[in-house]
């Protein structure tokens, strides 16, 4: 996949609501969690953590819509079958007993927590860090430190 930047945000720290305009004109205000993806044309928001409520607005409309109601995504046939209209939480049980498979399974949820996780370690190191996913590194040693987790004695493996 092509390179694309990353800008993390926790906590009390948001991102500044004059770049997403169309979120604070729909929502009121800056969501307390979720996920921001600013693209060529248009963004989406997730409102929450786990992708259950979220919105979209093309370049140039003025407010988002749902993306169960957005005109652009209901044209759009859906390729890939859900395996669970339960749930997330369900669907990860059903998977468990070997009714099925998550619709988010390791191919696509592994490379997505590893983004979570150079995140979680950007929070602790300032300044500008670039990860290589290929080569497992930041490239810098106080970063790279953070990857591999602190073991206490006697709890080896």
């Amino acid at each position: 996949m092509p390179e694309v930047t990353l800008f993390w945000y926790d906590g009390e720290i948001k991102p500044s609501p004059e770049i997403m305009p169309q979120v604070i004109a729909s929502l009121g205000q800056v969501p307390h969690t979720g996920c921001l993806i600013l693209g060529d044309k248009g963004m989406m928001v997730s409102t929450n953590d786990y992708g259950q409520e979220a919105y979209i607005a093309l370049k140039g409309e003025k407010k988002m819509k749902s993306t169960a109601k957005h005109e652009a995504l209901l044209a759009i046939p859906q390729t890939i079958p859900w395996y669970c209209n339960g749930g997330q939480y369900i669907e990860f049980v059903n998977a468990c007993k070997g009714n099925g498979k998550c619709y988010s399974d390791v191919d696509h949820s592994v490379p997505m927590l590893e983004d979570m996780l150079v995140g979680c370690i950007a929070q602790q190191i300032p300044g500008k860090l670039t990860w290589n996913s290929s080569k497992q590194t930041f490239g810098n040693p106080a970063a790279d430190a953070l990857l591999r987790p602190h073991i206490r004695k006697g709890w080896e493996f």
